[in-house]
């Protein structure tokens, strides 16, 4: 996957190199403990694989058309990012640790750091910092490569990820939240720290069949830091169900 506008006015066609790599990708997951845990969640009446297999690609990978985007991808769009003449989504931990020169061969950085967003005042920064498993902050991704031209750089005033969340833990909590409400935000504890789970899903605009107007495909999905809860620092996670 690279990045890709939302500007766009031409419609996306998913080639035969992309099927190949979602489909090799979604069998690597498939069985992992995330995705299992939310197969059981999800979706424990169904009593195929290929039904299973289906699910995961419509809710994370098929492109769908929006009112802002042709093209959008619940998958490009949380994990690379994506140009809306801003930065649209980019939610993966390990996305911006690359692009910030960790792990290449070259060095090269190209992501620059403009501090914590957890909160306006210095205490709930303070406090955002104090939990290592989040990061709220603003960024600004020199996405193409241009060091000499910040016209077309990529700024998110407000961003966030989880961090050292594996893919496939990201794409099961994001299919659990999409059980529990498909659009807006919930509330969940998850080791001792309280996040409101923002979820937005959506039908492909292009289809005259989505007259039932049931949301099939993540749109963008992220966590917003809330604050600590009472309770110990270590120990196995604790998840509260959302409320």
């Amino acid at each position: 996957y690279v990045l890709r506008s939302s500007r766009s006015e031409d419609t996306e066609t998913e080639t035969p190199e992309e099927t190949v790599e979602i489909n090799t990708f979604i069998t690597a997951i498939i069985d992992t403990v995330p995705m299992r845990i939310a197969r059981e969640y999800l979706a424990p009446d169904q009593s195929s694989d290929e039904e299973w297999f289906t699910t995961i690609r419509e809710m994370w990978f098929t492109t769908f058309a929006i009112p802002s985007a042709k093209n959008r991808s619940g998958f490009e769009h949380v994990f690379v990012g994506e140009d809306t003449g801003k930065l649209g989504g980019y939610h993966f931990w390990y996305k911006y640790y690359l692009d910030d020169g960790a792990g290449k061969i070259d060095g090269k950085d190209v992501m620059d750091y403009f501090g914590a967003k957890y909160g306006r005042s210095a205490a709930e920064n303070e406090e955002g910092r104090s939990v290592p498993e989040v990061i709220t902050l603003a960024h600004v991704w020199d996405a193409y490569g241009t060091p000499d031209d910040e016209g077309d750089d990529l700024n998110k005033r407000i961003g966030g990820f989880w961090v050292g969340c594996s893919p496939e833990g990201l794409i099961a909590l994001g299919m659990a939240r999409f059980k529990d409400e498909k659009s807006g935000s919930t509330r969940a504890v998850i080791n001792n720290a309280e996040y409101e789970l923002k979820l937005f899903s959506d039908v492909d605009r292009r289809k005259a069949s989505n007259e039932d107007k049931v949301a099939k495909h993540i749109n963008t999905f992220y966590p917003i830091f809330k604050g600590r809860v009472a309770g110990t620092d270590t120990g196995d996670a604790v998840v509260e169900p959302p409320k």
